[in-house]
């Protein structure tokens, strides 16, 4: 399993999905958005402290089967999962148009609030109750028509909130920069 560090840079050719030689797509779309990436690897378990997320792609899918109606109406998959961070995906489909051919802005806030929750119970773990108490999403640029891609992280995880911020991106038009740009507050229920 990869663990996964994001630190912004500007933009640098140097670090282009090539020279990342096929890496997982959180690696491949850090870099494809001027983002530098670490990659580590480790033999630990899951939820270990050297960096493995408390839950895992199949977890998520069962939970969203289960308790995320909205996850299943809007198409989101989670792409990669990494201790802190998520790289979710929300497939392009004519139902989530608004007048002019772009995708809707509450099917993005949609896809960001996902994104939000899978990096959060990536930290704390299986926790449904883990619940939104803030999300402002600001949109930057009309997306192509293509699948959007969430770069999900927590910057701040307390005992009863966890902070982050998201990066939308239109597979069509990576290069562009993001189309959206998201920060959400959860709150986190209290353990035992």
């Amino acid at each position: 399993m990869a663990r996964l560090e994001f630190s912004d840079v500007s933009k640098n050719p140097q670090h282009s999905a090539e020279t990342l030689g096929g890496k997982s797509s959180a690696v491949a779309l850090a870099a494809r958005s001027g983002q530098r990436v670490q990659v580590s690897r480790s033999g630990a378990k899951k939820g270990d402290q050297d960096g493995m997320p408390r839950i895992t792609k199949d977890e998520i899918q069962a939970l969203c089967e289960r308790d995320l109606p909205f996850a299943q109406v809007l198409g989101t998959t989670v792409d990669d999962i990494g201790r802190g961070t998520a790289v979710v995906r929300l497939p392009y489909k004519s139902d989530l148009l608004r007048p002019g051919g772009t995708i809707s802005g509450p099917a993005m806030m949609g896809l960001a609030d996902f994104g939000a929750f899978v990096a959060v119970l990536s930290l704390i773990g299986p926790v449904e109750m883990a619940v939104t108490t803030s999300l402002t999403c600001n949109f930057l640029r009309r997306p192509g028509p293509a699948d959007l891609l969430a770069q999900a992280r927590i910057l701040k995880l307390g005992k009863r909130l966890a902070y982050g911020d998201v990066e939308i991106f239109s597979e069509a038009d990576r290069g562009e920069g993001p189309v959206a740009h998201a920060t959400a507050t959860y709150s986190i229920p209290p353990q035992g």
